[in-house]
């Protein structure tokens, strides 16, 4: 595998390297430039719901919720890997509040990032919004018995 050098210079690098630039110079764009920009920035997390909301509503009800690797996948997901990691945390000394946050933050559901890309390569979408749909239900209720442990 080879490094390629165009990626350096896709779109996304480049409003990098200008939001870098803008937040080392310290420069305040004006309004009329920077009120669009926070416009669709406030529109990407709706329009990613709406995307992944279309493509968990094409999935039959049955099947969503008939799929047992699913379950065993949030189960691991939601309740042992937390609880892995507050083990290895506590047997590591670490601070309890470091500790309580990472396992809160290992107990959330999937992200829906995952499905975006499944969606956008077109792989594995209808597996991944099941894991999405089950795991965010899921997490309701294992997130506040998880904290019982902490």
């Amino acid at each position: 595998m080879r490094f390629n050098w165009h990626t350096l210079y896709c779109p996304a690098m480049i409003a990098s390297y200008l939001s870098i630039l803008v937040v080392l110079t310290g420069w305040v764009p004006p309004r009329v430039v920077s009120t669009p920009f926070v416009l669709l920035g406030n529109v990407t997390v709706p329009a990613a719901l709406l995307i992944i909301g279309s493509s968990i509503a094409r999935v039959p009800v049955l099947r969503m919720f008939g799929n047992v690797a699913i379950y065993l996948m949030s189960a691991l997901r939601l309740m042992l890997i937390p609880l892995f990691i507050l083990y290895i945390s506590r047997l590591c000394s670490v601070d309890n509040t470091i500790a309580n946050i990472n396992v809160v933050l290992a107990a959330m559901p999937v992200a829906s990032y995952g499905t975006l890309f499944c969606i956008q390569y077109a792989k594995g979408e209808v597996i991944m919004a099941e894991g999405t749909f089950i795991t965010t239900l899921l997490s309701v209720l294992t997130i506040p018995l998880l904290t019982l442990f902490l």
